[in-house]
């Protein structure tokens, strides 16, 4: 699943769907099942081929197709690797959320993790877990991943409260319409699957919640949360539009007086709705800049921190 927002309609945006496909000319049509089925080997090839712009390269134009973020379905762990390059290599202005497939336990979700997505990248999460739900196609029951839920939630979030929330807790993070789920860690393997940068899904007598939105990167940074890694896709796919609508004007004072302002302006929601806790954008051209015909934009931002942890203490006094 890919979704992208409309730029001019802010954070809390509707979302919109846009396939990756191929030329409809070529689809071989299936007549209900006697000509065959899907060959895994050829569906995992054109899923390979179609994550790095083979099939159709527009998918790749950043202005063609805004994407914000690309939802994994239990697909085979070199589609998983292709998706995460996509998002870091091939567009480099978008997410993804990958699943450890169906797996059976913590101790096979952290294999799965280490062996098959063991990448470090701040564009990319891996959600563990997988449910059970009445498929209300078929009336049967079927094993989801937890990206299933997050198909949902997190454009429902987005329109609620704004991407730069986040999708688990107990406030945001709530699920419900499974019949069960494959494992619930406890404290220590909640620990453990931190520490591997694999997301979780907790639960207690009252309620089941996502409760964790680490990226996969390995060093710790403001880009270890989810949510900042993509508001920032979103500030700089803003700055790059504004910056577009510059092309071929004057090289000179006033004008970059006028980006300074304009830009600035422009970032100050970010501010008001607790995206960053500080943002500013400097416009600047030296002489040799201009020679070059060039202007530069340097945004600094610092992202407002989350409550992860809470600690208790209570005093009794006489």
């Amino acid at each position: 699943v890919i979704f992208g927002t409309p730029l001019t309609s802010g954070l809390a945006a509707n979302q919109q769907t846009v396939s990756v496909s191929s030329d409809l000319a070529s689809v071989i049509r299936l007549d209900l099942g006697s000509e065959g089925s899907w060959n895994s080997n050829t569906y995992e090839l054109l899923m390979n081929k179609a994550y790095s712009g083979e099939i159709d390269n527009t998918i790749t134009d950043e202005k063609m197709f805004e994407v914000d973020m690309i939802l994994d379905a239990n697909y085979p762990s070199t589609v998983k690797r292709s998706i995460s390059n996509f998002c870091d290599n091939v567009r480099g202005d978008c997410v993804n959320v990958l699943d450890c497939g169906l797996q059976a336990n913590v101790e096979g979700t952290i294999a799965y993790r280490n062996s098959d997505v063991g990448m470090s990248s701040f564009r990319t999460l891996i959600q563990a877990q997988d449910m059970v739900i009445d498929d209300v196609y078929t009336g049967s029951e079927i094993k989801v991943t937890s990206t299933y839920f997050l198909a949902d939630k997190i454009p429902s979030i987005d329109n609620a409260s704004g991407m730069q929330y986040t999708f688990c807790g107990p406030r945001r993070g709530v699920i419900t319409g499974f019949k069960s789920i494959n494992f619930v860690p406890s404290e220590m393997d909640k620990e453990r699957l931190y520490r591997h940068q694999i997301n979780y899904i907790e639960r207690d007598p009252t309620r089941t919640n996502f409760a964790s939105q680490l990226t996969s990167q390995v060093a710790e940074s403001a880009l270890s949360n989810f949510n900042n890694v993509r508001s920032l896709m979103r500030i700089q796919r803003i700055v790059k539009r504004f910056a577009d609508d510059y092309r071929f004007e004057f090289n000179d004072n006033a004008t970059i007086s006028n980006m300074n302002s304009n830009l600035n302006e422009i970032l100050k929601p970010f501010l008001s709705d607790r995206t960053c806790s500080s943002i500013s954008a400097s416009v600047y051209s030296s002489d040799y800049d201009r020679l070059n015909k060039t202007v530069r934009i340097r945004v600094d931002l610092v992202f407002t921190g989350l409550i992860e942890r809470i600690r208790i203490e209570t005093a009794v006094n006489k």
